[in-house]
């Protein structure tokens, strides 16, 4: 199986979310779009794909996880509440980590610290002034 580094160094195979803690947990047992989601999370999040990729391509990867046929990001950010909506229903940290790192990936957030990333994500999301308000407001409304 392919593996992907987080940005703390971790090791995921695909298919699953690194965590802060070295180890790594599946996805496969919430659905398929949630791997994929990992899976591409994990390899824009940092190093080539960080750096590599512009804004709307890297949204576009995330839609294309997600299974969303426009890269809007709107919908993305739609799609991303409907998972966090699951993953408070099943008390699943990682589910709600997955949502964060998206995030911080849309966001263009370079933390390693899952919790540092939240604090990043919410002070970007004040700031980012090319996003507009409604989808500022959708995304916190995510976190």
């Amino acid at each position: 199986m392919a593996s992907n580094a987080s940005p703390g160094g971790a090791m995921a195979r695909a298919g699953e979310v690194a965590q802060p803690n070295g180890a790594s947990v599946s996805t496969s047992l919430y659905s398929p779009e949630l791997a994929a989601l990992a899976g591409v999370v994990d390899s824009l999040i940092s190093g080539p794909g960080a750096d590599g990729f512009s804004e709307d391509q890297k949204r576009g990867c995330i839609a294309c996880a997600l299974r969303l046929p426009d890269a809007k990001i709107l919908d993305i950010l739609g799609r991303l509440h409907q998972l966090a909506i699951l993953a408070w229903g099943r008390s699943s940290r990682i589910v709600e980590t997955l949502v964060h790192r998206t995030l911080a990936v849309l966001l263009d957030v370079r933390v390693g610290a899952a919790d540092v990333l939240v604090d990043a994500v919410e002070w970007r999301l004040a700031r980012a002034r090319s996003w507009r308000r409604g989808s500022r407001l959708s995304a916190l409304a995510v976190l």
